[in-house]
């Protein structure tokens, strides 16, 4: 009835209502006064853990107590008020907070404060599922990878991406996936693409040709604010690699096959090795996986999220030369 996980509390919490209605007078008299006078202790330390136990008593109470009884436990409630508001006053360091305004102006109140932090607290928060694109702050893309800048830090215990194959391009397929991730604080993304000696590797998985979807299962869940989703090798299909013959290719703009040299459509004019997306022409790799501009892909539709919940952002502090440039107030 006090523990951690809000889902027992509650099925408990119906339980003990279900009794109190359906059990018989006397029974009913030995149950409340066991909430009452034996369980009272512990309430009283629970803070917002005791939600369930208060809601039975305040609904039940009164049905079996007497007036006298009643007003008996409101004088012990309100004392255990009375004492705690003295203590509550003290903990607020008050002197220390006011020697710190005139040394240093008006310092962040939240580092002196004694409130707990919702999200540190609460324990019993469930991982869930979350999609990649709804806490993305900014992302880069290479021809073969994605790296993403998240809305804050995310503890991940699973990554998963569903690939929808496209029914007209399957000439690339992913035969092997890495997954990276990066847990410092990086202006953008720019930084993450640019300086790829801050990937850490946590997966590297073979897939096979034609599966649908990628299941990263981690061993232990790691705390990020990046990650780095690369698709490092691709599947040989048979079109690909036993055809002599040029394959043709599909103008992105009318549809009309053309033919790979020179690449420039007859019926329109537009170069057919352009993105789709953005129009982006990437010289170097005719038919990329990915646009390294916008991300696109026309072989494939991917859809990545992570099994996790959010943790307070705050910057890790891993060797001496991080911790010397840390400036404590």
């Amino acid at each position: 009835l006090f523990g951690d996980n809000d889902d027992r509390r509650w099925t408990v919490h119906a339980i003990l209502r279900t009794t109190l209605q359906l059990a018989s007078r006397p029974y009913q008299m030995q149950l409340i006064n066991y909430l009452s006078n034996e369980l009272w202790s512990y309430a009283e330390r629970s803070g917002s853990r005791a939600a369930q136990y208060v809601d039975v008593l305040s609904c039940y109470l009164p049905r079996f107590l007497s007036k006298d009884e009643l007003m008996a436990l409101y004088s012990r409630s309100t004392k255990i008020i009375d004492e705690a508001l003295p203590v509550l006053e003290a903990s607020r360091s008050s002197v220390l907070f006011e020697k710190l305004c005139e040394n240093i102006g008006s310092p962040d109140i939240s580092v002196l404060s004694c409130s707990p932090c919702l999200i540190c607290s609460d324990a019993s928060r469930q991982m869930m599922e979350l999609k990649l694109s709804t806490i993305k702050l900014d992302s880069r893309f290479t021809t073969s990878a994605q790296m993403i800048k998240l809305m804050g830090h995310f503890e991940v215990q699973t990554f998963r991406i569903i690939i929808r194959l496209n029914e007209i391009k399957r000439s690339k397929m992913i035969k092997r996936f890495k997954f990276y991730h990066c847990n410092k604080v990086l202006e953008s993304a720019v930084d993450l693409k640019n300086r790829p000696q801050l990937w850490e590797k946590v997966a590297d998985v073979q897939v096979s040709q034609g599966s649908g979807e990628i299941d990263v299962q981690l061993p232990l869940p790691v705390v990020t604010c990046n990650v780095v989703l690369e698709m490092a090798e691709f599947h040989e299909t048979a079109t690909a690699s036993t055809s002599d013959a040029p394959e043709l290719v599909h103008c992105p703009r009318c549809s009309t096959a053309v033919p790979p040299n020179p690449g420039i459509c007859s019926n329109c004019g537009e170069n057919v090795f352009q993105c789709i997306k953005c129009r982006a022409i990437n010289y170097d790799e005719k038919e990329p996986f990915l646009c390294n501009s916008c991300g696109f892909c026309k072989y494939a539709r991917l859809e990545a999220m992570i099994v996790g919940r959010s943790t307070p952002s705050v910057q890790t502090i891993e060797d001496d030369r991080e911790r010397g440039t840390v400036n404590i107030c």
